[in-house]
């Protein structure tokens, strides 16, 4: 049996706004909340989720305004827990 010993790397974020943006396309892989003042969201990177960033930050992203403010109040709900 072959073993994958292909180690994952991560993207990092703190800001809330795009991370409520990027996990309703890709899941939260974890949360490192060890600096108080800090929260940073952690997801596999990947060619697809660096394009949406681009589109995030370029203001091509489309999102359901709706799904968008319950995933933020979700991450804050996570965070203040």
């Amino acid at each position: 049996m072959k073993r994958n010993n292909a180690i994952k790397t991560y993207f990092k974020s703190s800001d809330l706004h795009l991370v409520a943006a990027i996990s309703l396309f890709f899941q939260v892989d974890s949360v490192d909340m060890s600096n108080p003042r800090k929260v940073w969201f952690k997801f596999v990177e990947s060619e697809e989720l660096y394009l949406l960033i681009d589109k995030y930050w370029n203001g091509a992203l489309k999102l359901d305004p709706l799904r968008y403010s319950q995933n933020l109040k979700s991450l804050k709900n996570r965070i203040l827990q």
